[in-house]
């Protein structure tokens, strides 16, 4: 009887471990997953959406669980490598309000690379999603434009942004 609860008991440790490491994202299923949730969507939910990978990206330990907030925005750090469009992530950010602090929110998300190459593969999203992209020359560009004092690699930097103004421009 012991022999057979000891067995029974590692079959179902074993189904648990199978399971839990299926459910596991990687990079590449959460790249998928976020350029869905960045695409324009109805009631200009698109926030709400981006909002539920970033907790999926908190969740594998691609990104701090606490970001780093500037007025309505929060920028997240990547700690694990990860690639969006052929580029390397860097920055995830959201911008939402949970509390009025003063004007213009511009609800939605957007992603900071350090390019491989030329932007083209953002460009050509942001053209058909309703977003933006912004390029920077340096890591201290990056810096001044969103107020972040993390350190980042050097590069060239290019930044997609999907908010509410872009989808009704």
């Amino acid at each position: 009887m012991l022999r057979s609860n000891a067995f029974s008991l590692a079959t179902a440790f074993a189904m648990l471990f199978a399971a839990g490491t299926a459910l596991c994202a990687t990079s590449e299923d959460l790249e998928a997953e976020l350029l869905i949730a960045l695409r324009p969507a109805p009631s200009l939910k698109r926030q709400e959406n981006a909002g539920a990978v970033i907790r999926k990206y908190k969740a594998e330990g691609f990104i701090p669980f606490r970001p780093k907030r500037i007025d309505y925005r929060d920028y997240y750090r990547l700690t694990k490598p990860a690639k969006v469009l052929g580029h390397e992530l860097v920055l995830l950010e959201e911008e939402y309000m949970t509390k009025f602090i003063g004007c213009c929110v511009d609800e939605g998300a957007g992603v900071f690379v350090r390019l491989s190459g030329r932007a083209t593969t953002l460009e050509s999203f942001a053209k058909a999603n309703k977003c933006r992209v912004e390029t920077f020359d340096t890591e201290e560009e990056v810096r001044k434009s969103t107020g972040v004092t993390f350190s980042l690699p050097a590069g060239s930097y290019a930044a997609l942004l999907c908010h509410a103004r872009d989808e009704t421009k």
